[in-house]
């Protein structure tokens, strides 16, 4: 997959009527220092006629402009670049892997999965934080949503309530539907499964456990050999493909030519 297209969380193309007005109001230096923005949406008009909303940054008593990016595209294409790293860091670990016992280093050895696995968590955790980031998203702040407890009582959660409460399950098969009247889980029962793996290993990433009723002391092996076997480009395509699905074409590739190694 090539990389994406950089979006933002709002850019507009200007009319040219807009344009025209905009280039006719006076410039004055030092307009952004002196501006009472603190309750105000900044945005940068670029030479092409196009709005992109920012956010403020200051130090002390200057004040800086940032694009704001969508934290999905974001998210998703740090991962997805991690991609080929994972495979290569796979092929030089199975390399040294099948050298000859004698000349097998257990130090170069170490290094070597060292890198691999590391990789593969931030894969891993960069594709999460992108689905996670479009289920909030899709919640309105006035939404409601009505859940019973199993003792005859029931709790209702609201707008940012359900983003942190409403746990990432719960949240895709119940919630979500009830907003967009769409259901990923029912609807690619197959490709959901493959959600659920990436969940299941990045929590176990996340939450790391040492498994001490283990009969050896491997207590992580579960989680590094579940690193060796992962199915990285699938998910990668599942993930995309999810996120398109509630967001058509948010996650779109470049045809810029220029990729990364």
């Amino acid at each position: 997959m090539k990389h994406l297209v950089r979006k933002y969380v709002s850019k507009v193309q200007l009319t040219q009527e807009v344009i025209g007005y905009i280039n006719s109001v006076e410039k004055k230096e030092g307009n952004l220092q002196n501006a009472a923005i603190d309750n105000m949406v900044p945005n940068f008009v670029t030479t092409e006629g196009e709005l992109i909303q920012s956010f403020v940054y200051k130090i002390k008593n200057t004040k800086y402009l940032i694009p704001e990016p969508n934290p999905i595209v974001m998210y998703f294409d740090t991962g997805r670049a991690y991609l080929n790293v994972i495979n290569r860091n796979k092929i030089i670990l199975m390399d040294q892997l099948n050298l000859k016992d004698e000349d097998q280093n257990v130090f170069k050895l170490g290094d070597k999965f060292y890198y691999y696995f590391a990789t593969c968590v931030r894969f891993v955790v960069f594709q999460f934080l992108a689905l996670e980031a479009m289920l909030n998203k899709l919640i309105p702040y006035d939404f409601e949503y009505k859940k019973d407890d199993g003792n005859k009582r029931s709790f209702l959660y609201k707008g940012m309530q359900i983003q942190r409460n409403i746990e990432f399950k719960e949240k895709l098969q119940k919630v979500i539907p009830l907003i967009t009247s769409k259901d990923f889980a029912n609807s690619f029962p197959k490709k959901y499964h493959i959600i659920e793996n990436l969940k299941n290993f990045r929590d176990e990433i996340v939450h790391t456990k040492s498994q001490k009723n283990s009969p050896t002391s491997n207590y992580y092996s579960e989680m590094y050999l579940k690193a060796m076997d992962f199915k990285y480009e699938e998910t990668l395509y599942v993930v995309r493909d999810f996120i398109n699905y509630y967001d058509e074409r948010l996650l779109e590739e470049c045809d810029c030519g220029l990729e990364e190694d």
